[in-house]
């Protein structure tokens, strides 16, 4: 079985659910050709997280021991199930997954005082999952993230991007408080029944503490790109993307007051579109050689900013990163694990390749009101083709049927923007 062959099992509803034993749906796909394909796992007709499962080459056939026998030293189980062409397929809930189960144990370590695991309270609601990436939760405490990669995101940092913008508030050293008054509170695994990884194996597996697991107070009601459904547009959403026009504003300027030592941490962190875009298509020659080369030829078309000065940048910048809310009228920024100095236009295209004309120029009214220099319109269209780039493989990245239209529509508007 070929890479475009098992990729065509997992969005194959049936085949899919029979081979996972009921109904159910894949997303945020990984692939890596003819070694690896890993997603999420939804019930079918629920929408709900269930868990992850990945399709195994013979080269990487170990990995489902490893997984095995991690999820059975800590109370839990995963399934291996052997398929035709010398493939095997294993899966289990999140808490078995194989890159972060191994952080879970950092809750129980920095967080004493949670009243629970993130996957052990019955309020717990799934609000992402990436497999092998990272897990983010919210519960009675707030907004509990775990991710594979340590995060850029020192205390230090992120109180400096607190200074200057509006961020949910880190409870981490509220949780040691709050532990420390109480030290007979049940420690999060004694609560939920679930077995922590002891401390002695998580540093076994690389566990540094407090770099793969944070707890945030839980923001708003609603992020901006889904404030037409519950807002007026006209008199209330427009309004919300000038305000976060000057919210990114604040941030870009924020450079001039940032340590030496915080912007020296996020230098050249800033992704490249260019560079994306062939991880892309090196992904996309095993499963459609046309449109590899069809992004590998518009990519080359992309210029990147050149002596343009550096601005302290969010680095994913988009109205789903500004939390909203309805009742009072505050905004947030959140999710800054890219994090980066990068030319203005970094943002502002970013935010713009999703938003339509109206919120577009809402956004940018805001954002010379907030006392920004507003790049010339041809550098924001660069910049919009090179955002939509880096994001260009999204469809397949979601387990949509119809991936390889949605990807070429997507250069198709690429073409467009840098004509």
């Amino acid at each position: 079985m070929n890479t475009l062959e098992a990729l065509n099992l997992l969005l194959d509803g049936p085949r899919l659910s029979e081979l996972y034993g009921r109904d159910v749906r894949v997303n945020r796909l990984r692939i890596k050709p003819e070694v690896s394909i890993i997603a999420s796992v939804k019930d079918a007709h629920t929408d709900a997280e269930l868990g992850w499962m990945r399709l195994l080459w013979p080269v990487s056939h170990s990995k489902a021991r490893k997984a095995s026998q991690q999820a059975e030293a800590n109370g839990y189980s995963t399934v291996i199930r052997e398929m035709s062409d010398g493939l095997i397929c294993d899966s289990g809930p999140i808490a078995t997954d194989p890159a972060l189960l191994p952080y879970f144990a950092e809750l129980g370590t920095i967080y004493p005082s949670l009243p629970f695991h993130p996957l052990g309270s019955e309020n717990a609601q799934i609000l992402r999952y990436n497999p092998l990436r990272r897990l983010v939760v919210r519960n009675e405490l707030g907004v509990v993230r775990v991710q594979a990669n340590p995060s850029v995101l020192t205390h230090e940092l992120y109180t400096f991007l607190e200074s200057i913008v509006p961020l949910p508030e880190r409870m981490d050293t509220r949780t040691h408080s709050i532990h420390h008054a109480n030290p007979h509170m049940p420690s999060a695994y004694d609560y939920a029944g679930v077995v922590p990884m002891p401390a002695e194996s998580a540093g076994k597996y690389g566990v540094n503490t407090g770099q793969h697991a944070s707890v945030l107070a839980y923001c708003g009601n609603s992020d901006l790109s889904a404030c037409d459904n519950i807002l007026d547009r006209d008199t209330v959403c427009l309004a919300y993307h000038y305000d976060a026009g000057r919210l990114f504003a604040g941030l870009h300027l924020g450079i001039a007051v940032m340590p030496p030592r915080l912007a020296s941490a996020v230098t050249g962190r800033a992704s490249n579109p260019r560079r994306q875009a062939m991880a892309h298509a090196g992904i996309l020659e095993y499963l459609s050689a046309s449109t590899a080369r069809r992004m590998r030829d518009i990519a080359s078309s992309i210029s990147l900013p050149s002596g343009s000065p550096l601005m302290l940048s969010h680095g994913d910048a988009s109205p789903d990163q500004v939390l909203i809310e309805g009742s009072t009228g505050r905004l947030w920024l959140t999710d800054f694990d890219r994090v980066c100095l990068a030319p203005a236009t970094k943002d502002v295209g970013s935010y713009i390749a999703e938003c339509d004309e109206e919120q577009a120029e809402a956004f940018l009214s805001g954002y010379a009101a907030g006392g920004a220099y507003v790049p010339a319109l041809a550098d924001i269209r660069m910049a919009q083709a090179a955002s939509l780039m880096e994001r260009a493989v999204e469809p397949l990245r979601t387990g949509d049927p119809l991936w390889h239209h949605s990807i070429n529509t997507r250069l198709d508007r690429i073409e467009e923007l840098i004509r």
